[in-house]
């Protein structure tokens, strides 16, 4: 394969077992049902393709078998191999001994975004930002979708758009959503970018529906406060769009979503401009949210992250 490529496969590698090594210490084990989601990088150098690796290192990694970066033999790539080995004993090792709390079991694995940007630091050709479960305790079941260790998954779809989300016990809600421009027009109006954040944002306030409906069916029945715990957004860079322009579409899509509102008057994010969405043209998207929401102030049973 070309140099970037390459270089996208055995970095990938390389940086699962870091992430892992670092959830491990934190008490969480991503292969173990502990990764809820993911957001994966690639430069524009190593493009499209890079993401492609990236992808694969993540199910290699998931399944258990993505620890001999691409094969044995000598050199760097021998000694990669035989060092991806001992961390791995090590983790094993650390696991047995002191192992985490029980980890929710993620529906349908971890949610994920795919994003290729113009560089990253170091000049790496693929990053990952993953996000663990770190305890289980007292998690009821979830009450729609494919439910696992306190959690239900929920999706919607339509021809421009698709969210994924996350809800545990009513508690706390994670969603990915993302959506394509309709029509020839950009930024102004729905068939813009405007229109893209606005269905990609519906979605999610859909999620947050099923989050409220899960709250509601608590002993009592009152609702705790909905705090934004985080949110980033992302757009397909363009020559007549900028950050400016995408992030005050965000704003008004933000508002007409009622987002605020829900969330105790939380600002929308800035939006930030990246090369392509999607892991491969097929599933190639305009804009994407990323939301994580938490509910707070119960004495009893609670879900952490």
């Amino acid at each position: 394969p070309p140099a970037a490529a390459l270089a996208a496969r055995l970095e990938a590698a390389r940086a699962l077992r870091s992430c892992q090594a670092v959830a491990v210490a934190c008490r969480a084990d991503l292969r173990s049902g502990g990764m809820a989601s993911c957001a994966v990088f690639a430069s524009v150098g190593a493009g499209r393709r890079g993401l492609r690796e990236a992808s694969r290192a993540l199910d290699e990694f998931l399944a258990g078998d993505g620890g001999d970066d691409g094969g044995g033999g000598g050199g760097e790539r021998g000694e990669e191999a035989r060092d991806a080995e001992l961390e791995s004993r090590f983790e094993d090792e650390y696991l047995r001994r002191v192992p985490p709390p029980a980890s929710r079991t993620t529906p349908g694995g971890p949610l994920r975004t795919f994003l290729l940007v113009a560089g990253l630091p170091r000049g790496a050709a693929v990053e990952f930002e993953p996000l663990a479960w770190t305890a289980g305790p007292g998690s009821g079941g979830g009450r729609r979708g494919r439910g696992g260790g306190g959690l239900s998954a929920w999706g919607s779809a339509s021809p421009t758009s698709r969210c994924d989300a996350l809800v545990a016990s009513g508690r706390l809600c994670m969603a990915r959503a993302v959506a394509k421009c309709e029509g020839e027009g950009e930024g102004e109006g729905e068939g813009g970018l405007e229109g893209a954040f606005e269905d990609a944002l519906g979605a999610i306030a859909a999620a947050l529906g099923e989050a409220n409906e899960g709250e509601r069916g608590r002993e009592g029945g009152q609702q705790l406060p909905l705090a934004l715990v985080s949110a980033r957004a992302f757009f397909r860079s363009s020559e007549s769009e900028t950050i400016a322009s995408a992030s005050t579409a965000l704003a008004r899509a933000w508002e007409a979503r009622g987002l605020a509102g829900a969330a105790e008057g939380a600002a929308a994010p800035v939006a930030v401009p990246v090369a392509a969405l999607g892991a491969d043209a097929s599933a190639e998207a305009d804009v994407a949210v990323e939301v994580h929401f938490e509910r707070f102030g119960d004495e009893g049973e609670g879900d952490s992250d």
